[in-house]
């Protein structure tokens, strides 16, 4: 965390946005144990939404778009999207490339 009061905001706004796209939240801490390895995050959190292919419509929606940016201005983040069993569906998987390849050119 970065700027823990700004990313308050975030946490504020994102629980509606995460409901419209079928998400639920798992799991929010702050208190994270080691057990094995050295990733030991300040925070994690897990949704869970019906398919994978919600999951990457909701992180590449307009409806999420201004709480990414202050999600990315406030805090060092990670996401993973994970498939119940086996590798992300090929829409979500195309859908995810596309993105990351639009924010790469917008970024040059």
């Amino acid at each position: 965390m970065r700027d823990v009061q700004h990313f308050r905001a975030y946490a504020d706004l994102v629980p509606d946005v995460v409901a419209r796209f079928g998400g639920r939240f798992l799991a929010r801490a702050s208190k994270v144990t080691p057990i094995a390895g050295n990733v030991v995050p300040d925070r994690v959190v897990i949704t869970e939404y019906p398919s994978a292919d919600d999951a990457v419509a909701y992180y590449v929606s307009e409806a999420y778009a201004p709480l990414l940016k202050l999600r990315l201005a406030t805090a060092n983040t990670r996401l993973v999207v994970l498939a119940r069993s086996g590798p992300l569906p090929d829409f979500a998987r195309k859908v995810a490339e596309n993105y990351l390849r639009s924010r790469r050119g917008a970024s040059r």
